[in-house]
């Protein structure tokens, strides 16, 4: 079953179905995210595919064997002997030189072996066949790494002939819950909040199964899915795991600006823990919020790094610490013992998470339109003798000049009306000019009372069925 990118997969046949030129669509982001799966679907009605997969950890001896291996069994045709990329790819120019033609490249940094020799010669070749065939289609495709950031989404060589670029972002909380449409509003945004919006990981779960036993049985339990999904979701994902593993954990404890990685870290804060953030946010494990600015023309200089990926959030607070016993337990019930107690705080942290996914669902809910929107972002501003502190979850500043709040809250029970004081609280402290206008929305994971529903404080109160 192929769950959403429909915006996606709209833009690729589009390309597609230009035959005018030759398309080379390059389509990059994290492990299992679905990029192959994406391509698949695209390409499912056409006649003449050839698929090339790099292999993992093996040198360029190795690739170009398996390449030209693969061209042949695919082709018919006899196997050429290939020393360098310059012979393979001239190999594979014999059969797609004229006619309509799909080449889909997979996991490219493995099989250029992480050297940038592949992607030279590509370009070369490139440029004929795009002059020769106009119905050529050409995907390069692999994992958000040092080797894909630099040599194909900011290579200079590919700058001006790629025809399409896609960075595939995770599901959003609405799509993904789609894998499990028959249950609970509640059970659909938990399960997003424990595997986020990883198709791969989204189709582990048993719609049979309740929560607590699919957890238990693919993370819990020796030998489950999850165990030791982090360690080969980072060896695969980077070139060298150590600094982008220490980066994730030193997040997973509260969010932290460059200096505080840094110093957290004993490194400095120069271009290469820049760059190791930039790929972690590429590859959507981490966001980097810079706090809204109420001051016209003026931005903020407060920037902080937060760890946003659910099942890494999970990972270190139900996994890591539990790693001994989840190796012996190959039967018993770890998730009452080790998540129940810990839930409501997790869940509670990560609602804020679920809500800034799933954006643009509530924009629609709120009646906005993106094309309404100025500018938006979190507020948060420390206490300080001059200042109190003042957090708002989402500012939305519309072109009209207004603004837009939004509050994020999760409760075991329905939220009373404290959490109508503290809004009027913090509202009173931005001190405002008069001239604008502030409509508030609140979001909530287990609705509201009664009198907050009659205080008509709320412009919007949105629950967990505006998310389906």
């Amino acid at each position: 079953m192929f769950i959403g990118r429909t915006k996606e997969l709209s833009q690729i046949k589009e390309k597609m179905h230009d035959q005018r030129h030759a398309q080379l669509i390059v389509l990059y982001g994290r492990r299992r995210v679905g990029k192959s799966r994406l391509i698949r679907e695209a390409i499912k009605s056409e006649a003449n595919i050839l698929y090339f997969e790099g292999i993992e950890g093996e040198r360029q001896a190795a690739q170009i064997e398996h390449f030209v291996s693969e061209l042949s069994r695919q082709t018919g045709r006899v196997k050429i002997a290939a020393k360098n990329w310059h012979e393979a790819l001239l190999g594979l120019e014999e059969t797609i030189n004229t006619g309509r033609w799909v080449v889909f490249i997979d996991e490219l940094p493995w099989m250029a072996s992480e050297q940038s020799r592949l992607v030279a010669e590509f370009k070369f070749f490139w440029d004929r066949w795009a002059q020769q065939n106009p119905k050529l289609v050409v995907f390069l495709c692999g994992s958000v790494a040092s080797f894909m950031v630099r040599h194909v989404v900011h290579s200079k060589a590919l700058h001006n002939r790629k025809t399409l670029e896609i960075c595939l972002p995770p599901l959003e909380p609405r799509e993904a819950g789609s894998f499990v449409e028959k249950k609970g509003f509640k059970d659909k945004a938990m399960l997003y909040m424990f595997f986020g919006g990883i198709p791969k990981y989204l189709e582990q779960v048993s719609p049979s199964l309740s929560i607590e036993k699919n957890v238990n049985q693919l993370c819990l339990t020796r030998n489950g899915f999850f165990t030791n999904e982090f360690e080969t979701l980072f060896k695969e994902q980077f070139r060298s795991t150590k600094y982008y593993e220490a980066i994730v954990r030193n997040l997973s404890r509260n969010s932290a600006s460059i200096s505080e990685i840094a110093k957290g870290l004993g490194v400095d804060r120069g271009g290469g823990l820049k760059n190791y953030l930039t790929n972690l946010i590429q590859a959507n494990f981490i966001r980097e919020y810079q706090s809204f600015s109420f001051t016209e023309g003026q931005k903020t200089k407060t920037i902080r790094y937060r760890l946003t990926d659910p099942f890494l959030n999970f990972y270190f607070w139900f996994i890591e610490p539990n790693r001994k016993m989840i190796n012996l337990n190959t039967d018993r019930d770890l998730y009452s013992k080790s998540v129940t107690p810990k839930l409501p705080i997790y869940l509670g942290l990560q609602f804020e998470k679920f809500c800034e996914a799933s954006f643009l669902t509530i924009l629609e809910k709120i009646d906005l339109d993106l094309g309404d929107v100025r500018n938006f972002g979190p507020f948060f501003q420390q206490k300080t003798a001059q200042n109190n502190g003042v957090q708002i979850d989402m500012v939305i500043e519309l072109r009209n000049g207004n603004y837009h709040f939004l509050e994020f809250k999760f409760t075991e029970k329905p939220m009373g009306l404290e959490v109508v004081h503290e809004m009027t609280q913090k509202i009173e402290r931005l001190k405002i000019t008069c001239n604008r206008t502030v409509q508030k929305s609140l979001v909530t994971m287990n609705g509201v009372t009664k009198a907050v529903k009659e205080s008509e404080y709320f412009d919007y109160i949105l629950s967990l069925a505006d998310f389906q």
